[in-house]
């Protein structure tokens, strides 16, 4: 990215995310949150396909469901502030999130460390439950079209994604509590720097209205979102 240097914010607009008309998930012995709690013996794939905006998943007694599609991008990010870090750890330069909120609309936010910021993406997903619990979403190829911009000299401290409706933190850390404290806290901070709230109101009032998503719990560490709907900013 052309000028972006430590200090500064990089936006990461998602216009577009194109995806074919089949997916492939799978579930295994060696991973996913309840391993060694849900009975399975062997890896099991399945391919599924997506007609008309849903995912078709037959189950194995035969009925079949249908999932509304929702594409987004698992993983994106910067180069972070240490030398390397593997492409499934998610952290403060953002990686291997898989927030659902990171699709077509919203905006995306992330700290630049590095001079050029060094962005990448992949990773993308037809749909997702929350939790991610089976270690894989419906895994698709995608074209996806974005558009960046900076903010100049000053750099949130974790990835923030907003919405028409909303604003958003995304915080990872284990044990989970840890990961959803951090978001919280990174919410407040955005409310006091950008729409005037003192500490004590955003911190009651995202008691009151406040929404935690947890995006996964099979990465080494664990992500959430906070949430608070613009409409509460005024």
């Amino acid at each position: 990215i052309e000028e972006a240097k430590p200090g500064d914010t990089l936006i990461v607009e998602i216009l577009d995310i194109r995806i074919p008309e089949i997916g492939v998930t799978a579930a295994s012995p060696d991973s996913g949150a309840l391993k060694g709690l849900v009975e399975i013996s062997e890896i099991k794939t399945k391919f599924l396909k997506i007609r008309k905006g849903k995912v078709v998943y037959e189950t194995s007694k035969g009925s079949k469901v249908e999932i509304p599609v929702k594409p987004f991008i698992g993983t994106i990010g910067v180069s972070p502030e240490i030398e390397t870090i593997s492409t499934t750890t998610p952290g403060r330069h953002g990686g291997n999130m898989d927030c659902p909120d990171i699709c077509p609309g919203n905006k995306l936010y992330l700290p630049v460390f590095r001079e050029g910021a060094l962005f990448s993406l992949g990773n993308v997903h037809a749909v997702q439950g929350d939790g991610k619990i089976c270690g894989t979403s419906l895994e698709v190829p995608a074209h996806i079209k974005l558009k960046f911009d900076l903010i100049r000299d000053k750099k949130v401290n974790w990835p923030r994604v907003e919405s028409p409706e909303e604003i958003m933190t995304i915080c990872s850390d284990k044990p989970l509590e840890d990961a959803a404290k951090l978001a919280f806290m990174e919410l407040i901070k955005w409310m006091k720097s950008d729409y005037n709230f003192w500490e004590i109101d955003a911190y009651i009032l995202l008691s009151l209205a406040a929404k935690l998503n947890i995006a996964q719990i099979v990465n080494p560490l664990y992500t959430v979102i906070a949430k608070i709907s613009k409409q509460y900013l005024q």
